[in-house]
């Protein structure tokens, strides 16, 4: 089982307002640097490694967290900015998004939601961005003018709402009452659904996966970013079971430890899973992260768009859910890997309406 809290966050422009089509990059930056500020009692450009308060600061749980032996691990926080379809506000109008925290993560929330009133601090274009060739529709590459397309404005925090099966429930608002959430929960272990379903799932947002592959010209493995030809439904569950059993061995109050019999059906299951592309099937989206500071583009390509799985067994159907909440890939943490299902039972709901996330979420 792995705790979460899913938040609604609701800004407003405090003036004209300018955003790229993949906002995650520019979000995940202004709360990282507002969270900093309402942590950190060193200087400004003090390093968090040989800080005295790093083995115990919110800031450095949240968006460097490290093993015990100094190596990276996912972060326990995903972004999902793809509901913000706009990317020009005038100064007065209001966008959302949602921020989930998972696991320990939780006991830092009265920081993360005191950081939020200072974006207004923060003017967006001194951030790096994400820059897409959906940025590009409608530019003639003649006239194009990067500095056109980066972000620029302020926004200001409105208020903080929790996503729960039973709608929103209100949080805190500037200058009002901390109100403590419900804690929530993914069941991975609970008891399959019956039967074998059809799941669409749609990735609103790019996906990063990597997988090993033979370099045919040394022989040796390298590592590969997936792209259409290369995904399967198995690449996929492995990329989204390796990032629940790391959140859940981190951050979690135990590892998630599965019986060998448990483990093998899952894998069998995994191999009887076929796959159809579907409205348009997969595309690699083609996006440069651009560092107005130093210049400098590096690449962020991933996977967008919608692919059908057919005979889902019942006991994938609770992984494929959580990966909802969590996301699935690298940067969930910057608005990567989100994605939504629908499903279908194929053996005792043929015809019926696909079902949702809720009929196999706790809390």
């Amino acid at each position: 089982m792995i705790e979460y809290i899913r938040l609604r966050l609701t800004f407003e422009a405090l003036s004209d307002l300018q955003l790229t089509f993949f906002k995650g990059s520019t979000l995940r930056s202004l709360f990282k640097t507002s969270l900093r500020n309402v942590c950190c009692i060193g200087s400004r450009n003090q390093e968090c490694k040989g800080c005295i308060c790093a083995g115990t600061c919110p800031y450095v749980f949240l968006t460097e967290h490290k093993t015990e032996t100094g190596e990276d691990t996912v972060l326990p926080l995903a972004v999902s900015c793809a509901s913000i379809e706009r990317n020009g506000f005038q100064k007065g109008e209001r966008f959302s998004f949602d921020m989930a925290l998972v696991g320990k993560a939780i006991n830092i929330l009265p920081y993360a939601v005191a950081s939020l009133s200072n974006w207004e601090r923060h003017d967006l274009g001194r951030f790096q961005v994400l820059i897409s060739g959906r940025d590009m529709v409608g530019r003639a590459d003649s006239r194009f003018r990067l500095q056109d397309m980066l972000p620029w404005g302020k926004v200001g925090f409105v208020r903080a709402e929790q996503v729960t099966g039973n709608g929103l429930r209100h949080i805190y608002e500037p200058g009002g009452v901390f109100r403590q959430p419900e804690i929530q929960s993914l069941s991975i272990n609970e008891k399959p659904s019956p039967g074998m379903w059809t799941v669409t799932v749609r990735f609103l947002s790019p996906v990063r996966i990597f997988r090993k592959l033979v370099d045919p010209a040394t022989g040796r493995k390298k590592k590969t970013l997936v792209t259409p030809d290369l995904f399967s439904f198995e690449i996929f569950f492995r990329a989204l079971r390796k990032r629940i059993v790391e959140l859940a061995r981190h951050f979690g109050e135990s590892p998630l430890e599965l019986p060998d019999d448990q483990n093998e059906r899952i894998w069998q299951a995994v191999a009887e899973v076929t796959m159809n592309k579907t409205d348009g099937g997969l595309e690699m989206l083609g996006i440069r992260r651009y560092n107005r500071s130093l210049d400098r583009y590096k690449l962020y390509d991933g996977l967008i768009g919608a692919v059908e799985f057919k005979n889902v067994s019942g006991c994938l159907v609770p992984w494929i859910m959580a990966g909802e909440i969590l996301q699935v890939g690298k940067f969930p943490a910057m608005g990567y890997g989100e994605y939504r299902c629908e499903f279908g039972n194929q053996e005792i709901m043929k015809g019926e309406k696909s079902h949702r996330t809720e009929h196999f979420l706790d809390g």
